[in-house]
């Protein structure tokens, strides 16, 4: 769970309740500007106590082979936290698939850094982690996630109704795949 990873500008690293106040300071900068993207969040969510149990979370679901998470950092300021990447629902057996979720910074956007972050996290997650499949809902209005996910080879493969809440209302999300065959 130590691992940390390295592409040209980015640092990608699993974190955990040591982590929890350079995450909610994350959280913090960033209510706003994801609220339009996410869940609606409680104001408990942005406290140190939430955010210790939500990473404490994610390495259980991590030890258990159900979710991985990459914080994502610049080289050169590795105590401050600029995004995530994470890979859910993860399913073996013969299905080996994710769903891929990922976030950025408000202030970090339009830089490359989420592709830059995608690609590195990708590769991990088909080499490392041997997935053949990543699914990456996407709300239909949201260009600049669509852009990013054609960029990175992902093939829209329809619509699905209301899947997922987002900002309180039930949306229609895109449902875009990669598979590890096109990858390589």
């Amino acid at each position: 769970m130590d691992k940390i990873y390295y592409s040209d500008r980015l640092v990608l690293r699993h974190l955990n309740d040591k982590h929890a106040g350079i995450v909610l300071d994350y959280y913090k900068r960033n209510k706003e500007f994801l609220g339009e993207w996410e869940a609606l969040r409680e104001e408990e969510f942005y406290t140190l106590d939430a955010q210790k149990k939500l990473l404490n979370n994610d390495v259980e679901a991590f030890k258990e082979g159900r979710a991985i998470k990459f914080w994502i950092f610049k080289r050169e300021d590795a105590n401050k936290v600029i995004g995530c990447v994470s890979f859910q629902n993860i399913v073996r057996s013969i299905m080996q698939s994710c769903i891929l979720g990922y976030k950025l910074d408000g202030m970090e956007t339009g830089q490359g850094y989420i592709s830059e972050a995608l690609e590195k996290s990708i590769d991990l997650i088909f080499s490392e982690y041997n997935l053949h499949r990543i699914e990456a809902p996407v709300m239909p209005k949201n260009i600049p996630s669509i852009k990013v996910l054609d960029k990175l080879g992902f093939v829209e493969e329809g619509m699905t109704k209301k899947i997922l809440k987002v900002n309180g209302v039930w949306e229609d999300h895109l449902r875009y795949s990669l598979l590890s065959l096109k990858y390589k």
